[in-house]
């Protein structure tokens, strides 16, 4: 089978993925532990497990060079490693595939490299790891996977899709179902705008008002948001609006209170990404992924996602804002969710007015996440690597979205040399 909208050399990598895979006894499969990369590792893990591959899946929060280059050592026959950079640790490794969709500083030399963006696609809205996953997943005659997909293009804010994404799901939309919808968790409502960080309504996530606002517009506190009348779930995204305008949010979060809803086999695929998502961040890549694989997110995953929204809140809540110029520094609590803290501040709270860097210690390192919307005139990914690399750390990503790791008493370096190099873009 031949993708004709893949550049060749995408194609033939690709094939020789899936023909390694098929001629391995034991894969050990290593992934970004967010949405993306847990929905690419569930793909690779129904493939291994219908070939008869023993597999054994490690899942990184953060591109970990060390951690990579241990994992390498093990005496697998194949190392498969998803959305975690370019993994250089791996590039003179004959017995690696990468599949991959950031911002490549260069190229691998004798592992098998699939990532689009050598190729002029966008890696930020075009394709992601579980695009990648399933095109492999296509070869194999295993369309089912369709799901793990989409799910991963949620997660990684590539929907609507485009490029590569809109041309494989147009071989597979026959089995959704979709409507425009409410962008809230298949929950029971008040439950649902209580734990909501996208949209992020202030007064609401603080708890005030759910229910004198859902009885004046005539919502019962145990419907769930698909269960609404189509009235209805329109009079609740009117009043939502004005008060995300009212709290600083930009156009694009105005918008985001309403989203394309996919369902498949009855599984609201919105609701599984966001928990998927979420969950996966705060650590527990594990349990996210088993719930996948057995069909069961909301049922396993409920309890720790409501939790981990909760918590996402109140590190919202207490941050400190401080303006560098060319960027916004949002400082959040030691081992906050930085990524998450930063896309709400950018769209929810200062409109988008240019670019957002969330910063967050992690033991002797502060991690930094960096995030701006369509019309700022940056290359994040490029900007983090480069002054990241002067702080004596990592960095790299997208140009929209990036994150960067560097020693505890580098930070300011690294916020002085981002600075110059936004500024100057």
């Amino acid at each position: 089978m031949k993708f004709e909208f893949l550049h060749p050399r995408l194609d033939e990598g690709l094939e020789e993925a899936v023909g390694r895979l098929e001629a391995s006894s034991r894969v050990r499969i290593i992934s970004h532990s967010d949405g993306d990369g847990v929905f690419a590792a569930a793909t690779a893990v129904s493939l291994a497990h219908e070939l008869g591959v023993n597999y054994h899946v490690t899942l990184l929060k953060h591109p970990d060079r060390e951690a990579i280059a241990s994992l390498l050592e093990e005496g697998y026959d194949l190392y498969l490693i998803m959305d975690l950079g370019s993994a250089s640790e791996a590039a003179d490794r004959k017995d690696v595939v990468i599949l991959d969709h950031h911002q490549s500083p260069g190229e691998v030399r004798e592992a098998t490299l699939v990532n689009p963006t050598l190729y002029g696609a966008d890696g930020g809205s075009e394709v992601c790891a579980s695009s990648l996953a399933f095109l492999m997943a296509l070869l194999l005659d295993r369309a089912d996977l369709a799901p793990n997909f989409v799910a991963g293009c949620l997660a990684d804010k590539q929907v609507p899709f485009r490029g590569i994404n809109e041309k494989i799901y147009r071989l597979v939309e026959g089995s959704f179902r979709t409507r425009t919808w409410l962008n809230l968790v298949d929950l029971e409502v008040p439950v649902a705008l209580t734990h909501s960080t996208e949209p992020y309504v202030r007064e609401l996530a603080k708890g005030g008002k759910v229910e004198q606002l859902l009885s004046r517009l005539g919502i019962g506190s145990e419907q769930r948001v698909s269960e609404l009348h189509e009235s209805k779930a329109k009079e609740l995204a009117s009043t939502l609006v004005p008060m995300l305008a009212i709290q600083g949010a930009s156009v694009e979060g105005m918008e985001s209170v309403t989203a394309t809803e996919f369902v498949h086999d009855d599984v609201h695929v919105n609701t599984v990404s966001k928990m998927v998502h979420l969950v996966a961040r705060q650590d527990m890549g594990g349990e996210a992924l088993a719930a996948v694989l057995e069909g069961r997110v909301v049922e396993r995953l409920r309890d720790e996602y409501l939790e981990a929204e909760k918590i996402l809140i109140s590190h919202i809540e207490a941050s400190e804002v401080s303006d560098r110029g060319s960027f916004y520094l949002v400082e959040t609590r030691e081992g906050a969710p930085a990524g998450r803290v930063a896309e709400v501040y950018l769209h929810y709270i200062l409109e988008a007015r240019k670019p957002v860097v969330a910063s967050s210690r992690e033991g002797d390192r502060m991690k930094f996440s960096l995030r701006a919307a369509e019309g700022h005139n940056v290359n994040l990914g490029l900007s983090a690597r480069e002054a990241a690399s002067e702080a004596g750390g990592q960095g790299g990503g997208h140009p929209l979205a990036a994150g960067a790791s560097v020693p505890l008493d580098r930070a300011e370096d690294f916020l002085r040399a981002l600075a110059r190099r936004m500024s100057s873009s």
